[in-house]
């Protein structure tokens, strides 16, 4: 079982962090999120046939809207700042340009409903089937396409009228 969760770990851990991040904004609840997945993979008492990765998504996004419940009854939950996961190889002017039109997206992103941003960040962030993100979030594969158009149309407009455009 060690050999297997190390290769799950190393193969979905960077994904499901940054999944996780979408559904929280915090890199340390994230984090929480992930390695508690991965523990509730190693006590699983049901062998997990098939899609490790669905499952292990699955488990991800409950654990993630578990620290959501929590934190709101605890009213601690606030914007969050971005972390990025991603390492940079650029220079200091370009990580600046890259980091602007970042927080242009993710403030549009932050002004979508729940649900619509978590589907939208499967789809571009995790390049998700929709049948993986109807796997992943409970949705019928038609409702997925539905959210996905309305997100991106909403996405679309919301940018534009941060950068002015008509």
């Amino acid at each position: 079982m060690n050999e297997l969760l190390g290769k799950l770990i190393g193969m979905h851990e960077k994904e499901l962090l940054r999944y996780a991040w979408i559904i929280v904004k915090d890199r340390m609840l994230a984090e929480d999120a992930v390695q508690n997945a991965f523990i509730a993979l190693t006590h699983s008492k049901q062998t997990i046939i098939g899609n490790h990765r669905a499952w292990l998504y699955c488990v991800v996004r409950n654990k993630c809207l578990n620290i959501i419940r929590k934190r709101k009854n605890r009213g601690e939950l606030q914007l969050a700042e971005y972390h990025e996961f991603a390492e940079h190889d650029a220079s200091p002017s370009d990580i600046m340009t890259e980091a602007e039109r970042q927080l242009i997206f993710l403030r549009c992103l932050s002004l979508l409903k729940a649900q619509h941003r978590e589907v939208l960040m499967l789809k571009i962030d995790q390049n998700k089937s929709y049948r993986e993100i109807s796997e992943i979030t409970g949705l019928s594969v038609g409702n997925v396409g539905f959210i996905l158009h309305t997100a991106t149309t909403t996405l679309r407009k919301l940018v534009k009228k941060e950068l002015g455009e008509s």
